[in-house]
């Protein structure tokens, strides 16, 4: 006979409890025999035995009822204190059939009986049977100890994750949450435990999702959904949910074990993404928009300027040269015909409007001053533009020691408070608008057009047909390009105020500060080598311009005059202190704008130094704010080189004796 079969090595011990010795051995032989992994350990009286079994815990216990000192039912007591036996089978020996014996012995703690005298058979079977529950039990005990731990183990894996781990039984009721969903939700875990969760959930969203979630579990197939949640502060959180079915080792349908996460920020970057996606598509189609309306503005103003040169400068260039050849013919005549004044004066007036012409034509395209001054002068030139041209008054807050230190910030920059004043010509029906300039932070400055039109919705201009708010557009994208932005408010009826945002690109520039002064020069009179003057009535002359043509021009001229004699040339400021120092003209012809150091600067410098030499300035532009600066600067007098001759030279000659005459300027 062998016991059930277990470990190989494992081995059954059993105790056997009985006052004869002749009893002892009988039972010792008999519990042997059922199995070769049987020990028997047998005493004589009980204190011996328990002594024993508090060191060793058996498998079975073998104990007679009658003994001296502790009978079986104190043994039995006694046994069912010690730790680890509570549950360790016991046979009781006895000869008594009384059934009040039996059952103390069972209430003490008894599980079989064997009676006097002993069958052997019985007593192997029964002993087997018990031994064999016994190793039953104690796989029981073991399996349930470790499922114990693992269950230890995955409920610390499980509080641990930051996801929130659930299980659905097969009613759909809670079985099971961790630590994290409860946490999350604000609530003990066995609040959630048996409960539908049903309330969590935003009731706008609660019947779409509880719907999937009831056909994924009627479907027995996987779930995965969102949903807004409400967590334990309150607010609604959308979290994303997995489950899948799982089933019992039989097949049967067990219910769903799932995770969920809150995705809210997730969405949120998804949805920012989204509208940055919509928004790059967006600029994308208005670049293109953008680059097909440029390529279009080119063209008309290719077209433009075709037509300016054609139609307008190329035909005054023509008749003046009718005129010449209509002159040249008539002084070739003998006697020379008459009307040879009235044809110089007809030629003259062509080339004047020509020259008229092309300066308008440079300044529509470029102003001249915004490269020789300032952003702020040239505002202030746009402003009177504007209001010469087109009747805008335009009220002026500039800050003029403000301006970008790259030129492509200033260019585009005045371009767009050009397009923005043309803007309020056509289409706010209104004659007033304000231009402020002012500093926005230490590295940005701002500018401001503002009228009281008639205003427009800003959403037109991104929304509205092809073509509509071009010009704010191209404004807009052209200073982001450079490191700005523009701001457009407006609405109908109120209004529009259109602010410019653009890098100063360093510390401001002060435009009145003074250009470095050359190296300095002996005083009048401390130079051994300076020039003798002419005693005689001839005017010496300086000329000074940056363009040969222009030069060339004026030696002509002047040469042609008795009582003027040309001494010199200069290209720049500089080379003109220096010839001033040298020739010591009488006059010098000093053009406004040049290289290097332009003619305000030079002219401040041959004031200063010499009191008795006397500076005309001379520009293409009729501008008086540069006239103002000439005369400031110590000009005597300011002329436009396209003027007429005959004034050149009457100023020229008004200086002749040097009288103390009041600085004016000249057209």
């Amino acid at each position: 006979m062998v016991l059930e079969p277990g470990s190989a090595d494992e081995r059954c011990l059993v105790v056997v409890v009985d006052d004869q010795s002749a009893g002892r051995k009988i039972l010792e032989r008999l519990v042997s025999d059922i199995d070769p992994c049987v020990d028997v350990a047998t005493f004589g009286d009980a204190p011996s035995a328990i002594d024993f079994i508090r060191g060793s815990t058996p498998d079975l216990i073998i104990t007679d009822y009658l003994m001296p000192e502790m009978d079986g039912v104190g043994f039995l007591r006694w046994v069912r204190q010690i730790p680890g036996c509570t549950d360790v089978p016991i046979i009781v020996i006895t000869v008594s059939s009384d059934v009040a014996v039996r059952y103390q012995a069972l209430d003490a703690g008894a599980t079989d009986f064997l009676g006097r005298p002993i069958d052997p058979h019985e007593c192997q079977t029964r002993c087997r049977n018990l031994l064999t529950m016994r190793r039953q039990q104690k796989a029981l005990s073991s399996r349930a100890r470790a499922l114990a731990e693992s269950e230890r183990r995955f409920r610390i894996m499980a509080d641990e994750l930051p996801l929130m781990i659930w299980v659905h039984d097969e009613s759909s009721s809670l079985a099971f949450v961790n630590r994290t969903c409860a946490t999350y939700f604000g609530v003990l875990e066995q609040e959630l435990v048996g409960r539908h969760w049903h309330g969590l959930v935003h009731p706008d969203d609660r019947e779409a999702y509880l719907r999937d979630f009831a056909a994924s579990c009627d479907a027995r197939v996987p779930f995965h959904g969102e949903c807004r949640f409400r967590r334990a502060d309150g607010e609604w959180r959308v979290l994303e949910s997995f489950g899948r079915p799982f089933y019992s080792g039989s097949g049967r349908f067990g219910g769903i074990v799932g995770t969920s996460l809150d995705i809210t920020e997730r969405k949120c970057a998804e949805e920012a993404l989204r509208v940055s996606h919509q928004e790059l598509q967006r600029h994308a189609e208005q670049l293109s928009h953008l680059t097909s309306q440029l390529a279009l503005t080119e063209q008309r103003e290719r077209e433009r300027l075709a037509k300016v040169l054609h139609d307008h400068l190329q035909q005054l260039l023509v008749g003046a040269a009718f005129g010449l050849e209509r002159l040249s013919r008539r002084l070739n005549e003998s006697p020379p015909a008459a009307g040879v004044s009235e044809s110089l004066a007809d030629v003259g007036n062509l080339l004047q409007q020509a020259i008229a012409a092309g300066r308008d034509l440079v300044a529509d395209l470029t102003p001249p001053i915004l490269h020789e001054a300032g952003l702020a002068e040239a505002l202030e030139w746009l402003a009177r533009a504007v209001r010469d041209n087109y009747g805008l008054q335009v009220t002026l807050n500039l800050d003029p020691a403000l301006s970008p230190a790259r030129d492509d910030v200033r260019s585009v920059l005045f371009e767009s408070v050009r397009e923005a004043l043309f803007n309020v010509v056509k289409h706010a029906a209104c004659d007033t608008c304000e231009l402020a300039m002012t500093r926005a932070d230490n590295d940005r400055l701002a500018l401001v057009v503002s009228d009281r039109g008639r205003g427009f919705d800003p959403e037109r201009l991104t929304s509205g047909p092809a073509g509509t708010g071009f010009g704010l557009l191209s404004m807009r994208e052209r200073l982001r390009f450079l490191g700005g932005s523009v701001r457009i408010e407006s609405a109908p009826g109120e209004g529009t105020s259109v602010t410019l945002w653009a890098p100063l690109g360093g510390e401001s520039i002060a435009l009145d500060s003074p250009t470095p002064s050359p190296p300095r020069l002996e005083a009048d009179g401390e130079l051994d080598d300076a020039p003798v003057r002419d005693s005689g009535s001839r005017l010496r002359l300086l000329l000074v311009d940056d363009h040969a043509m222009m030069r060339q021009g004026l030696l002509s001229m002047l040469c042609d005059e008795p009582d003027l004699d040309v001494v010199g040339e200069a290209s720049n400021g500089h080379e003109a202190i220096g010839q001033v120092e040298r020739l010591r003209p009488d006059i010098v012809l000093m053009d406004y704008s040049m290289p290097g150091m332009d003619g305000v600067e030079a002219t401040r410098l041959i004031a200063e130094r010499w009191k008795d030499v006397r500076v005309i300035g001379l520009s293409m532009y009729e501008e008086e704010d540069r006239a103002s600066a000439m005369l400031e600067a110590g000009a005597v007098s300011y002329l436009v080189k396209t003027g007429d001759a005959d004034a050149l030279l009457a100023a020229i000659r008004a200086l002749r004796e040097r009288p103390e005459q009041r600085p004016s300027a000249s057209v």
